[in-house]
């Protein structure tokens, strides 16, 4: 399993998400990153490889993907 968090104080609305992944990425009505279907800050998916380079191509770090074990 993946957590994905978002941190929209860092976003700066470029839309890269939300165009590679937006079964997992939407925007407020400010153009702010939120999660599809969720107010919710971290979402827990399955663990899907492709997911985790959309980190990487955040500019702004606005998106952390981590492991997640039910631990947590």
């Amino acid at each position: 399993m993946l957590k994905i968090a978002i941190f929209p104080n860092k976003c700066i609305a470029c839309g890269i998400c939300e165009a590679l992944y937006p079964q997992y990425f939407d925007y407020s009505d400010m153009g702010i990153v939120r999660l599809a279907q969720t107010d919710d800050l971290e979402i827990i998916i399955p663990d899907v490889h492709f997911i985790k380079a959309i980190q990487a191509k955040c500019p702004t770090q606005a998106i952390k993907i981590s492991r997640y074990t039910s631990q947590e």
